[in-house]
């Protein structure tokens, strides 16, 4: 028999998520951005369909429609893998468990640091009072959705999720995608305006009102080109170096080198493409009473938990 007070996880999550399907999957506080992009996106295939690929496939070559179609596709699938999954939330310890992880000392006071030693260096394990857990290496408490991530990067506000150790390597897919379809459309949509031009003559404006949907594809395929030009490289250092963009911003290893690093840029990659992926720590429809987390106070700031 169940207790009047015990429900699933989803449904009394003490952090600030968005779930969907019963709690088979998650988001954000929000997804107001995930639209945003997803419109976006959508919209701008929709205009290239309606105007330039019809074109495109009877007069120069069926790839040129195909590639777009690829690439945006793969944008959206990547998209939603990156805003609907589990970024890595480490679970929040109960009541009880609490105070087994940091029991009180002789004077009454709890101790909210720790060190590990990893390759010869000490590390800092902080202690986060919101999810009464002592913070593993490279993990860090996101305020916007309020959980305590695993090799948490950062919060995109554009995909509506934190970006983390399980869904890494979908962002990095997104964010390759949407600057190859970005690419792909614009010179699609170009070389469908230059060789209309040249077949029935006149200028590039004559084209332009014959095919008024070329012009916002042009428009928003640039401008979010541009925008999108510059994460590739800045990721790709990142995987060179080893670290996340937490880190990276934070200098975490000063002009050390990361004890997480495999030692090459390569190595890197296949561990981020070829490794397993991992499960998620969460139970989601597990039922659980009300009662069963509990914030930890502290008498100094040392432990507060880190703003992103």
């Amino acid at each position: 028999m169940r207790h009047e007070a015990e429900r699933p996880l989803w449904q009394r999550w003490p952090g600030q998520n968005f779930f969907v399907c019963g709690g088979r999957t998650m988001a954000g506080p929000t997804l107001s951005g995930f639209y945003v992009t997803f419109g976006f996106c959508a919209f701008t295939v929709g205009l290239f369909n309606a105007f330039s690929a019809p074109y495109l496939w009877e007069n120069v070559s069926p790839a040129l429609p195909l590639i777009c179609g690829y690439f945006s596709l793969m944008t959206l699938v990547s998209l939603a893998r990156t805003t609907f999954a589990d970024p890595g939330i480490i679970p929040r310890a109960g009541a009880e468990e609490a105070n087994l992880v940091l029991p009180p000392t002789d004077d009454g006071k709890r101790q909210f640091s720790r060190e590990i030693h990893m390759q010869g260096v000490s590390r800092p394990l902080k202690f986060c009072k919101t999810c009464c857990i002592y913070r593993p290496p490279r993990a860090s408490h996101c305020r916007v959705c309020d959980n305590c991530v695993n090799e948490f990067d950062h919060h995109c506000p554009w995909v509506s999720n934190c970006i983390g150790k399980r869904n890494y390597r979908y962002f990095i897919l997104f964010v390759f995608h949407l600057l190859a379809s970005t690419a792909a459309l614009f010179m699609s949509t170009l070389a469908h305006l230059i060789v209309y031009t040249r077949e029935n003559g006149g200028t590039i404006f004559n084209a332009i009102s014959k095919f008024p949907g070329a012009a916002p594809v042009l428009l928003i395929t640039f401008f979010a080109g541009l925008s999108v030009l510059g994460l590739p490289c800045f990721h790709g250092q990142l995987l060179t170096e080893g670290v996340t963009t937490n880190e990276f911003i934070k200098r975490t290893y000063g002009k050390g080198r990361s004890p997480f690093t495999r030692g090459s840029f390569s190595a890197n990659i296949a561990a981020l493409w070829c490794g397993p992926r991992q499960p998620s720590a969460l139970r989601l429809r597990q039922p659980l009473f009300d009662d069963h987390y509990i914030e930890v106070e502290s008498e100094s700031d040392e432990s507060d938990n880190e703003a992103h």
